[in-house]
């Protein structure tokens, strides 16, 4: 959750949120939710009452509507 440029090498499958004042490619998605897949990026807005796993912070966070 804290980064703000898409990595360098990402990997197929991996998921990350795009905070705010993101650049690069993923520049405009602020607060989506973006996998890596088949050479791309795949950008999801939240749904209320979605729920991940946040591996580099080791909790689980739930989409309320608001953040």
């Amino acid at each position: 959750m804290a980064l703000s440029v898409p990595p360098s090498s990402p990997v197929d499958g991996q998921a990350y949120w795009v905070p705010t004042a993101a650049t690069g490619l993923w520049a405009g998605f602020d607060d989506n939710i973006t996998i890596f897949s088949n050479a791309g990026w795949v950008f999801l807005a939240p749904k209320v009452g979605w729920k991940a796993w946040v591996v580099d912070e080791g909790v689980e966070k739930r989409f309320d509507g608001s953040g």
